[in-house]
């Protein structure tokens, strides 16, 4: 089996997945990410139409947290 290291930033709809303004729901975002059990990466190809890859193993932290840092 072959490996590749992969470092990236991904971009999500914020106002849609929590609220910057509730904590409660900040916490659970973060929750979500730190599932390494359900939560995965996975590298996608749509010229092939396949799964290349997958992992739970990736570490995250948040950008952009704030409204006012955009």
């Amino acid at each position: 089996m072959a490996k590749i290291k992969i470092q990236c930033e991904i971009e999500f709809d914020k106002d849609f997945w929590y609220s910057h303004n509730d904590e409660e729901e900040l916490q659970w975002f973060k929750s979500v990410l730190n599932d390494k059990k359900d939560t995965m990466i996975i590298l996608h190809s749509n010229d092939v139409g396949d799964t290349i890859g997958q992992t739970n193993n990736f570490k995250w932290e948040l950008l952009n947290q704030n409204k006012e840092d955009e």
